[in-house]
């Protein structure tokens, strides 16, 4: 018997086999790559639904803090510096007042041209931001920042403005936060991610156009206190709100009753 042609024929056999399991694996591989090689990435398919994406904010830093914050009783003293309007102070948290004399609306409803009632007539305005002018129901919304972040829709530091059917405000409910303290540094998602997040949930329609993305504070938790975490709020095609929590990229649902469902 000849073993060294057996031999030979043995390592060609191998050789050849062993060709066969490299190409087989490499085929396996290319098969299974091929499925994320051809799905689009999330600006393709933006462009593909004409989907225009505006002030996509580039300084926010990666990593954030949860808040505990406390509300503000208001003092005897500070309610005394409340002049021309007659104050009434629920559980020394909420202020509603009504002032002596009505002030016509008759200019647009911004943050420059409300600064002077806000100055006159509110303890801390400065702290607060324009959220809305609503039409329908007839009132002026603004609620408490913390930093440069908004607490949204939070009635626990907001401070709204009635208006008459002769146009006028004629007063207002005031509350607030004065107690902050962050915990939990914790890494938050990208505001692209985010909007992914509400477009693979059908909220972004095709053709919508993203007017604005911030950060700011929705409540996680509400006890005596309140757990506020960073939220990613999308503005679309100018009268829709969006949320999306940005640290576990949930969509919080909310209604004017300050309640959500995640």
């Amino acid at each position: 018997m000849d073993w060294s042609r057996i031999k030979t024929i043995f390592i060609i056999a191998f050789l050849i086999l062993d060709i066969f399991l490299l190409f087989w694996l490499r085929e396996k591989q290319d098969s299974e790559k091929l499925p994320f090689l051809n799905e689009a990435s999330f600006e393709e398919k933006l462009e593909e639904n004409e989907i225009v994406v505006e002030n996509v904010p580039t300084e926010i830093g990666k990593n954030q803090f949860l808040i505990n914050a406390d509300s503000k009783e208001f003092s005897e003293e500070e309610l005394l510096s409340l002049t021309n309007q007659q104050v009434v102070v629920k559980e020394g948290i909420e202020i509603t007042s009504t002032l002596d004399e009505p002030i016509p609306l008759d200019f647009e409803v911004t943050p420059d041209n409300m600064k002077p009632l806000l100055e006159a007539a509110v303890l801390y305005g400065d702290q607060y931001r324009l959220w809305k002018y609503d039409e329908d129901t007839r009132t002026i919304v603004y609620y408490q920042t913390y930093k440069e972040f908004t607490l949204y829709n939070n009635q626990s530091g907001r401070i709204t403005f009635y208006i008459n059917q002769n146009n006028e405000i004629t007063g207002y409910t005031q509350t607030m936060f004065d107690s902050f303290e962050e915990y939990g540094e914790q890494g938050i998602l990208e505001p692209m991610k985010a909007l992914e997040t509400l477009h693979s949930n059908g909220k972004i329609r095709p053709g919508s156009t993203v007017n604005d993305i911030e950060l700011g504070y929705y409540t996680l938790v509400q006890l005596p206190s309140q757990v506020l975490a960073p939220t990613w709020y999308f503005q679309v095609n100018e009268d829709q709100k969006y949320f999306v929590n940005a640290i576990e990229g949930t969509i919080i649902e909310m209604n004017d009753l300050n309640t959500i469902t995640e």
